[in-house]
């Protein structure tokens, strides 16, 4: 877990494929206007990316609050740009998002 505002490089490495989008820059300005918890999810038995896709829920609150009442962008979310949440489309980003943050590569799902 790391919790700092995103540098301007991290929020390009992320969103890459938006870099080019009028509105990517809105997108800069939400991430770096406040301080971001970064979690790398795993767990034993399921797929970490879907179950995360799952809690989070839709990516437009409005549909999230009509279709998956208990996820997470239906509670916290304001609007498509502030959901509240992200979360890597599948394992090669995942990857690579975890090296932007430097996250070692987990061994095992550690013991708590």
């Amino acid at each position: 877990m790391i919790q700092r505002i995103l540098i301007k490089q991290e929020i390009e490495n992320i969103f890459y494929r938006h870099l080019n989008e009028k509105y990517f820059l809105k997108i800069q300005d939400l991430l770096q206007s406040g301080e971001s918890l970064i979690l790398l999810l795993c767990h034993e038995t399921e797929d970490p990316i879907q179950k995360w896709k799952k809690m989070i829920g839709p990516m437009n609150p409005e549909t999230a609050k009509k279709d998956f009442q208990t996820s997470l962008r239906a509670k916290y979310g304001i609007d498509i740009f502030e959901n509240g949440f992200h979360g890597s489309d599948n394992s090669f980003e995942a990857n690579k998002e975890r090296d932007i943050f430097k996250f070692a590569i987990p061994q095992k799902i550690p013991d708590f």
